[in-house]
């Protein structure tokens, strides 16, 4: 087992926000955008909403940082407010709890 860490732009599922969504079926449909990862080392999965713009693990000699995308395209923040727009409105207030979408590491194993 290695860690990979997924960079994704939008929104991150916190343990909290997850067990709330949990709790209320909001995301047993999986709906596009809902993003969610393996990992043997956690009691939930990590999770986000938005759109995967890269990674990175840890099962390589080294990693070149300027590798690392780490700036969305347009398009790619439009995508993540497209498929933000077509939840319902409680999914979509569950979600903008965090701000404006942004840039982040999601961690997750093999």
């Amino acid at each position: 087992m290695y860690a990979i860490v997924n960079v994704i732009y939008g929104y991150p599922m916190t343990r909290d926000k997850l067990e709330e969504a949990v709790s209320k079926g909001m995301f047993e449909d999986e709906p596009d955008g809902y993003l969610e990862y393996y990992t043997g080392s956690g009691d939930t999965s990590p999770a986000a909403f938005g759109v995967d713009i890269g990674g990175f693990d840890e099962a390589c000699d080294y990693v070149d940082p300027s590798d690392i995308n780490l700036t969305p395209t347009e398009e790619q923040k439009a995508e993540v407010e497209q498929l933000l727009s077509a939840l319902d409105p409680e999914r979509q207030a569950l979600i903008r709890e965090s701000g404006d979408p942004f840039v982040f590491f999601l961690w997750s194993t093999s």
